[in-house]
């Protein structure tokens, strides 16, 4: 590849960055925040990156070590202690994938308790891999839900060892280290969305990433590790192609990069190769796979592919997964009726848009990749109960993850956006192969969300991850000297940030706006045609609910023609009636801390009564069992939330 294509090429990417950061300023909730970033990496920049560049000179190996096995030990115990203390209530895709496993892993094949797999058919192969490592912590007689977060744990603190790993053989000085461990420790990625739920963005980054460090170390491989590493690369590609399909932009990105410089490409056939084979042996094994576990494809319940085109250009949902367009498509009785709607539907949604609209919509999608304020919370309903003590520091812990992801996501982009800027414009700058392969990857990927996909913020992490590695890839020289920068600038830097810091530092022991004080969200769904379950008029319900904070709303799920009462029971016998408003039974009113008990029967002891339960299987969805005419269901739950709101 001719260096001009290549400037070219850092020179458009550098727009999509550029939106990422200014989206990220932007979208803070308050000046006094979008200055404080400012703020921040001025500061970085400007005196903290230079001093603590001249403190780490003078740091060993040895104790770089020190720090490195100090701040995983860290990591460990602070995520084992959120997962004991704060156990999260996981709902959606996550939950059904869940469920099915915990089926299979116990010999049980069918796959028409609901019809979510037959819609979604992408999401069969997690489940297995899934059944297999529950087979396996089965015999060891671990719960299901340790089970579950022990291999998170695994994949997460693998993939936050893999980067350090990556970074401490490639930085010939001590501070990138100390920033990535930085990074990682204070972030809110190591303890929130990845830690707390198992599904595909994980297995997906991890194998990026471990493609990535192939090519990275592959000349310091000896024959028979090259060997051994290849054999890897086509399992890894291939169980990661199975999980995650947009796995294969790193297959295109091969191929052009092999294209555009075929001759450097020479020395990396045997991964190229490796990689390629992985990919393409992943359709015949998932083929493979269903047959082995009794799993037919239904065109009745399943959609077009052009369904994601239509949802990745709705402007109401700006290109995220819309619940509208799903819901249209689900009320046509087949497939090939799908496909007709949206072969009518989607030109007239690009039409409406125009040009300038699809334009807009594109920068929005790419600012949603680029945004890392929800990703705590996706697919969590808040916690299954949040301890007494937790509950005036919520407001904290909450802003705590949005910035310390923003705060870190601002650094990468910026540093990003710096070194593409620095290539771009040096004429006679010499590039490597595996710089070319890291824009081409990490522009296949943010193109293919942005014209052709649906969008979701949890898309954007492989792109920010790839970016990290070509980051890694020029890694900066020593900086001015901290005494350069003077004194007034570190402290201007330290006046604006403490002046910003000062309103939210008073504020931190508020409550949020509404705060999830206990709930259980994870049900089956009835848009998956879940068959509401039936008992005689004469069952009593009861589930026990304790709120170590006030609370001003409660409400419990109800079924389609709901024809039974529900009651709250305080410790002191006062009982409260709740309300029916559409799909749910609700209580609006104040209720103080303590424990409260939710108790449901029949209008009329002889009819057959219709309440929406979900049974965990071996997975305890609540702290505190339903009760079944006095019998303890330790795995089942109705579904709940109990908020306070301001």
């Amino acid at each position: 590849m001719s260096n001009k294509i290549y400037r070219g090429l850092l020179l458009a990417f550098s727009l999509p960055v550029t939106i990422g950061i200014i989206s990220n300023l932007l979208t803070i909730h308050s000046w006094q925040l979008s200055i404080m970033m400012i703020a921040f990496l001025c500061g970085y920049y400007l005196w903290l990156r230079p001093y603590f560049w001249r403190i780490s000179s003078h740091l060993t190996n040895q104790q770089v070590r020190m720090v490195i096995y100090a701040t995983f030990a860290f990591i460990l115990v602070v995520q084992i202690g959120i997962l004991i203390v704060l156990p999260a209530t996981v709902y959606h895709d996550p939950f059904r994938v869940l469920y099915q496993a915990q089926l299979i892993s116990h010999g049980d094949r069918s796959w028409s308790e609901i019809t979510y797999f037959w819609r979604y058919s992408n999401n069969v192969a997690i489940t297995w891999f899934l059944s297999r490592w529950l087979i396996v912590t089965n015999a060891c007689h671990l719960s299901v839900y340790w089970s579950v977060h022990l291999l998170n744990l695994i994949l997460l603190d693998g993939f936050l060892a893999l980067i350090v790993y990556a970074v401490y053989q490639c930085s010939q000085q001590q501070l990138p280290i100390l920033i990535v461990l930085m990074l990682i420790s204070c972030s809110a990625v190591s303890y929130t969305y990845f830690l707390q739920v198992f599904y595909t963005d994980l297995p997906l980054l991890l194998a990026v990433l471990l493609d990535w460090l192939t090519f990275l170390f592959w000349r310091r491989l000896s024959t028979a590790q090259r060997w051994w590493a290849s054999g890897g690369l086509v399992v890894l590609n291939l169980s990661a192609q199975m999980i995650k399909s947009n796995l294969i932009i790193i297959g295109i990105a091969l191929l052009l990069t092999c294209c555009f410089n075929p001759t450097a490409s020479k020395k990396y056939r045997q991964p190229i190769i490796a990689i390629l084979i992985g990919l393409c042996l992943a359709t015949p094994t998932n083929w493979v796979l269903n047959a082995n576990i009794n799993f037919q494809d239904n065109a009745r319940y399943q959609f077009p592919l052009l369904h994601w085109f239509n949802m990745g250009y709705n402007s109401q949902t700006a290109g995220r997964y819309s619940h509208r367009d799903a819901r249209i498509l689900r009320r046509l009785p087949s497939k090939q009726a799908r496909q007709q709607y949206l072969q009518h539907h989607f030109p007239q949604r690009l039409r409406r848009l125009g040009g300038l609209g699809i334009i807009r919509l594109w920068f929005q999608k790419i600012a949603i990749l680029f945004d890392v304020q929800s990703l705590p919370r996706a697919y969590t309903g808040g916690f299954q109960q949040i301890p007494r003590s937790y509950s005036r520091w919520q407001r904290g812990f909450h802003l705590w993850g949005q910035w310390s992801n923003q705060l870190a996501l601002l650094l990468i982009l910026s540093l990003a956006l710096q070194q593409i800027w620095t290539t771009a414009w040096n004429r006679h700058y010499q590039h490597t192969w595996l710089e070319i392969f890291t824009i081409i990857a990490a522009g296949g990927f943010l193109l293919f969300h942005t014209l052709v996909w649906e969008t979701e913020n949890r898309y954007g992490q492989v792109i920010i991850l790839l970016l990290g590695g070509y980051l890694l890839l020029h890694l900066p020289q020593p900086p001015k000297p901290a005494t350069t920068v003077g004194t007034p600038a570190m402290l201007v830097t330290i006046g604006v940030l403490l002046l910003c810091l000062t309103p939210q530092i008073l504020t931190r022991a508020t409550k949020p706006a509404t705060m999830v004080v206990t709930a259980q969200r994870s049900q089956l769904s009835h848009q998956y045609h879940f068959k509401t379950p039936e008992f005689p008029g004469q069952t009593r319900f009861s589930q026990t609910l304790l709120m170590n904070h006030a609370v001003n709303k409660l409400w419990v799920l109800a079924p389609k023609r709901a024809n039974a009462e529900v009651d709250l029971l305080d410790s002191g016998g006062q009982i409260r009636r709740l309300v029916l408003q559409k799909k749910t039974w609700v209580y609006r009113g104040f209720l103080p801390a303590g424990q409260y008990k939710l108790v449901i029967k029949a209008h009329h002891p002889h009819q057959r009564m219709r309440i929406v339960v979900t049974d965990g299987l071996n997975y305890r969805l609540a702290l505190q069992p339903l009760f079944i005419n006095g019998q303890a269901k330790p795995y089942y739950s109705l579904i709940y939330a109990a908020h306070y709101s301001q």
